[in-house]
């Protein structure tokens, strides 16, 4: 089947183009069954020092991952960009093309992806393959499937490989098959910096840690029971009074013979050591939390700390999810750019942007609505984009003076200073002369109201019965119609 946008061939192996030249392949690539366990020395080496120094691969972080504060706190960072909302900007390109990315992210597993991409920052780099697919004429992903990484290596020319069975210095991928996350990654270390790598050896200590804990409570947690036998006892005997001990200290019943005794002492003055080994535990485990999340105050509570401090530790948990935020827009991109070349001409595509409801400077936002409301005061479209993030297609700036709403003024009862003269007139007029008054003033609008359906069908005969009228002059008129109403209002409440 023939994609008719770009001339590109759908076949059961691969996306071919007219001119022969492969594109990309529609069968999956990295598979268990065509990755090879082992290293040679051909592949270009991760310079990750703790890798090197115990000669094994990223297998070896991956055995951090079940420690449980580890789970926790890798848990916290990614819940940061899972939390955030999402959207796609058409960004000058077609409806068309808009439609179609829209619908493509529509159906993607996002939280599951976002998980996946945020692996880059534990292991350096995330590979994440896509297996295309034809729909409706248009060519698409139909899984996306993030693939363990130490499948993977970098070739001489800072290429992603697969390491294949087949190929001992790795298989180079078909172009616009694989997505890439890494983090960190320069030309020197394509595989990127690797955070459980900081996180190796406080885990391991800590392991070692629990373990002699535990063997401290196990020895010294309950009572010692002393066993005292006579002077010439034989060997036997004492081993049996030993055993009859064992026993007490389980089940807490013993037979000794009449001429032995036991004491109980309990273990005192040992409660110090035992924090020994909680602190020892805990100082691991804020070593972890900063590597991963930058700081301690959002996983551990202190004895100590200070409100300012709390800023200061959740503003730098800001910055992080702030830049794996960056990283994860930067692989959908990928996406978004891949699927444009292969349905789409041109260079204006959609845009995958992230944001907050938090975003938004409620007290800033609340001081530039009185600050228009004034009249005096106009924001441009600059200023809205950089304090509010909006983008040119967001939104439009309206001139006040030729909009169609109704003014701010006619939204509000007459001001507290003009009742003491609405007050006088209402005293001095008789109920005839202001009938005049409103037969002129009133009626033709008040006959468009009743011939109308609703407001806006109202606001626009409104406008063009008195098309004639210039906006300062229509603005007056309406300003006596409201003005000539309240009076009415005074008299007519006052006779009652």
């Amino acid at each position: 089947m023939k994609n008719q946008k770009n001339g590109i061939w759908l076949t059961p192996d691969n996306f071919v183009p007219i001119n022969g030249k492969e594109l990309t392949s529609t069968k999956e690539v990295a598979t268990r069954l065509r990755h090879n366990g082992g290293y040679t020395d051909l592949y270009l080496p991760d310079p990750d020092i703790v890798l090197q120094k115990l000669g094994r691969g990223l297998e070896a972080y991956r055995e951090l991952l079940p420690d449980a504060h580890m789970t926790s706190i890798v848990g916290s960072r990614k819940a940061g960009v899972k939390s955030l909302f999402w959207k796609i900007e058409a960004n000058d390109a077609s409806e068309e093309e808009f439609r179609l990315i829209d619908e493509i992210f529509q159906n993607l597993k996002i939280t599951d992806l976002i998980d996946e991409i945020l692996d880059a920052p534990l292991f350096g780099y995330q590979p994440i393959e896509i297996t295309w697919t034809s729909k409706n004429g248009s060519i698409v992903p139909g899984v996306i499937q993030g693939k363990p990484p130490e499948w993977f290596v970098f070739g001489d020319d800072n290429q992603l490989r697969f390491r294949s069975a087949s190929s001992v210095t790795g298989e180079l991928l078909p172009p616009g098959k694989f997505l890439l996350a890494t983090h960190g990654a320069t030309y020197a270390n394509p595989y990127g910096k690797k955070l459980l790598s900081s996180c190796f050896w406080p885990v391991m200590f800590k392991k070692g840690g629990i373990k002699f804990w535990t063997q401290f409570v196990e020895r010294f947690g309950g009572a010692f029971a002393i066993g005292k036998y006579p002077r010439g006892a034989q060997s036997a005997e004492i081993d049996d009074l030993a055993s009859m001990l064992s026993c007490l200290l389980q089940s807490a019943v013993a037979a000794v013979p009449d001429d032995a005794s036991v004491e109980i002492i309990e273990a005192a003055g040992k409660s110090a050591s035992g924090d020994l080994h909680k602190a020892y535990c805990d100082f691991f485990n804020a070593e972890m939390s900063k590597a991963i999340i930058g700081q301690t105050l959002t996983t551990e509570v202190g004895s100590v700390g200070s409100y300012s401090a709390g800023k200061v530790h959740a503003q730098v948990r800001q910055d992080i999810i702030d830049s794996d935020a960056i990283l994860v827009a930067n692989v959908f991109q990928q996406l978004i750019t891949l699927t444009h070349m292969l349905n789409f001409a041109g260079d204006k595509m959609p845009k995958f942007k992230f944001w907050s409801e938090d975003g938004v400077d409620t007290t800033q936002a609340e001081r530039d609505v009185k600050l228009t409301s004034t009249g005096q005061i106009r924001f441009r479209k600059k200023y809205f984009k950089k304090t509010y993030g909006f983008e040119d297609d967001d939104f439009d700036i309206v001139d006040p003076q030729t909009s169609s709403a109704v003014p701010q003024e006619f939204s509000e009862r007459v001001p507290v200073e003009k009742n003491d003269e609405i007050d006088n007139l209402a005293a001095n007029m008789s109920s005839e002369d202001l009938q005049k008054q409103m037969n002129g003033i009133l009626k033709p609008i008040i006959d468009l109201i009743e011939a109308g359906n609703n407001y806006e069908e109202v606001m626009a005969d409104l406008v063009k019965t008195y098309d004639n009228m210039s906006n300062e002059a229509l603005v007056e008129m309406l300003e006596r119609a409201f003005f000539v109403t309240e009076v009415w209002g005074r008299i007519n409440g006052r006779r009652k």
